[in-house]
């Protein structure tokens, strides 16, 4: 099979349709180079789709994920982002480099507009959720079925997972923790406050002894942490609970030392 990673770089994602060999609602990403050729990838059953194998699928039929008047092409983020720190998150570049976190800078004041955070499929870029200054988001690639965010620098096992609910508070944590000189491994649900992923991943996520869960503080937030709790083996999880909404406002607040404070 040929490398998913080789094809989104020199391809440019179009949209989705139903897996012609899983049968999928909309697995199938379809992708297409300069000449007009296409080719694909199932992310639901792991297949490659070459031009030949695609004869026949209209293009105007396909599902897109994208404003056409924004960047949608993975190549294009590479050409039109860098990676800074986030002021108005409070995260620091060495964190941000260590995800991936791209930005988009204004051309008029040089401040950040779009926030472009990576996403995964077995350790190979699949595609990038973008999040503006109005927390306005879109996805560029294809983000169905990836991996949890963070997920790739995690690895598999070890003494402590901490999931988060979002993006910026897996950096957030991951950022706190650190000035505590503690070396958690720290991702985040794909998918805002559902247990579903974990459940898909369950096999992942108990391969580590100890999981943090430090989600929104929020009812829906609280609720789910108790059903990802429910999920794992008794024991497993820990539940975190601090005064501010989020990690990431824990981070904004000033609040660092009391991330550690986790308990069911």
């Amino acid at each position: 099979m040929q490398s998913l990673k080789n094809n989104n770089e020199s391809n440019k994602y179009i949209g989705h349709i139903p897996c012609l060999e899983c049968a999928s609602s909309d697995a199938l990403a379809i992708y297409e180079k300069d000449d007009g050729s296409t080719n694909g990838y199932c992310y639901s059953c792991r297949t490659y789709f070459s031009h030949k194998k695609l004869t026949g699928v209209d293009k105007q039929e396909l599902i897109v994920e994208y404003p056409h008047n924004n960047i949608y092409t993975l190549s294009d983020v590479l050409d039109k982002t860098t990676i800074l720190s986030i002021p108005h998150r409070d995260i620091n570049k060495d964190v941000a480099e260590r995800y991936g976190v791209r930005v988009e800078l204004s051309e008029i004041n040089g401040e950040i507009v779009k926030t472009y955070f990576p996403y995964f499929v077995n350790g190979q870029l699949s595609g990038y959720k973008v999040v503006d200054r109005d927390k306005k988001m879109y996805s560029i690639g294809f983000l169905k079925g990836a991996d949890f965010f963070g997920q790739h620098l995690c690895g598999t096992g070890g003494k402590m997972l901490v999931i988060t609910e979002g993006e910026y508070d897996t950096l957030a944590a991951f950022q706190m923790f650190k000035e505590r000189g503690k070396n958690y491994r720290v991702c985040s649900l794909p998918n805002g406050a559902s247990a579903s992923s974990v459940k898909k991943n369950i096999e992942w996520v108990e391969s580590f002894e100890n999981v943090i869960l430090c989600l929104d503080q929020d009812d829906i937030g609280k609720e789910t942490a108790n059903e990802i709790a429910g999920v794992l083996r008794p024991g497993k999880a820990k539940i975190m609970h601090f005064y501010e909404k989020d990690a990431n406002d824990m981070l904004k607040q000033g609040k660092s030392l009391e991330i550690g404070r986790a308990h069911v």
